[in-house]
């Protein structure tokens, strides 16, 4: 599959996870079609970027992705921490923008990871974001 047009989808679930009220199920297929893209090498980790838009995030370090013209953060793990080197000054990377419907999108990313496995991270984060919820 073209990885344009993964880089496209993956753009537009990033979107409307920031907005999304339970956000889990989204940033799930975006982290999962990142590292696929990641293995494939489709796409380059970049760095360890470090933000502060609040004094006490967590974490106060993100992991920058580059695919064809796009970018992305991650969370890093615990290797990544330790590995990667921090990129230096405050980049400045601007995705271009992209007209997709949300929709659109999750098909093209379940389509690229595998329907099977698309369902299967998507139960996962279902039951890992109602977890904690309670009836009273």
């Amino acid at each position: 599959m073209n990885p344009q047009k993964i880089a496209e989808a993956i753009y537009v679930v990033n979107c409307h996870a920031k907005t999304a009220t339970q956000p889990q199920q989204l940033y799930t297929l975006k982290r999962v079609a990142l590292n696929k893209l990641i293995r494939e090498g489709s796409a380059q980790v970049i760095g360890l970027h470090r933000y502060s838009s609040k004094p006490r995030s967590r974490p106060p370090h993100c992991v920058l992705i580059r695919c064809n013209n796009y970018y992305f953060h991650k969370i890093p793990s615990r290797h990544e921490l330790h590995h990667l080197k921090p990129i230096i000054g405050t980049p400045d990377h601007r995705n271009p923008k992209v007209r997709l419907s949300l929709s659109k999108a999750k098909i093209i990313i379940s389509n690229y990871i595998g329907k099977d496995h698309a369902e299967r991270t998507l139960c996962i984060a279902k039951m890992r974001s109602t977890k904690n919820f309670r009836t009273w």
